[in-house]
């Protein structure tokens, strides 16, 4: 009881008293594997990473053959860019990359952070898709836009991105036509942003004695809310959240003129 309160307190968040719902849990009975694996999950969400990984070993320890604590451990590892560590714990499970496509997904990380970006594609490519749970299949396309991205791959990048955001809404139970439209207002605006349309924009010079906008653009976890919040420290900049605003300025331009996207040839 106390190991199942401990992985409901993870997902609420309640880090704290997840680790000793767990604890109480591991000093009843030191061989419950799901107990130590719900305290190394809780351990690595307060960036305890030591403890996280000591917890991780334990429950294999316990249980060689438990997967989602291996994942765990090989996630720690390769989210704290140990990745020699993370892959010799994939490799010395015995576990084979196209069995198991929550750890080829993690090998494939430590191969971009090594550098390896066309091999990383190769392992995620290989990788059916269709068949995975909408939250795996979600970090797999994610994972894929950001390694197509880094090798110039825009059409591959937009695709996969695509495919994740419509997998996200699916994991989070939001209702799957929402997720067809998100992907058709996308078509519809790739389709009408063209080079020709966009050169026929009038120019505006604004003369305000204002500075201009910079807009920070870039794929999710890229780093671009950590360089956002670096930059907001600073006594003379200040960051805009980008929902409200687009949302507002597309209401304004679907309300005022003509509709969107084409009333912002009118603006």
């Amino acid at each position: 009881a106390w190991a199942n309160l401990g992985n409901v307190l993870v997902k609420l968040d309640h880090l704290e008293d997840a680790v000793e719902a767990c604890q109480k849990a591991t000093a009843l009975n030191p061989k419950l594997a799901p107990a130590h694996n719900g305290l190394g999950n809780a351990f690595n969400a307060l960036g305890k990473i030591d403890e996280a990984i000591t917890a991780f070993e334990t429950a294999l320890n316990i249980d060689p053959g438990y997967h989602e604590a291996l994942g765990n451990l090989a996630s720690c590892y390769e989210g704290a860019n140990r990745t020699i560590e993370a892959r010799t714990a994939i490799t010395q499970s015995g576990s084979a990359l196209k069995d198991n496509p929550h750890l080829a997904l993690i090998y494939a990380k430590c191969d971009r952070r090594d550098g390896n970006l066309e091999g990383a594609v190769e392992l995620l490519e290989k990788i059916d898709r269709k068949k995975l749970a909408a939250a795996l299949r979600r970090d797999v396309a994610f994972e894929l836009s950001r390694l197509y991205d880094q090798l110039e791959n825009p059409a591959g990048a937009f695709d996969a991105m695509s495919e994740g955001n419509q997998q996200m809404l699916l994991a989070e139970g939001v209702d799957e036509s929402l997720g067809d439209s998100f992907l058709e207002t996308l078509t519809q605006l790739q389709d009408w942003y063209t080079l020709q349309r966009v050169q026929s924009f009038s120019q505006i010079n604004v003369k305000d004695n204002e500075p201009d906008p910079v807009f920070l653009v870039g794929f999710p976890r890229s780093g671009t809310t950590l360089l956002g919040q670096i930059l907001d420290s600073h006594s003379t900049l200040v960051m805009i959240e980008e929902r409200p605003m687009l949302n507002e300025l597309v209401e304004k331009v679907r309300s005022s003129h003509g509709g969107y996207p084409d009333g912002i040839e009118a603006l």
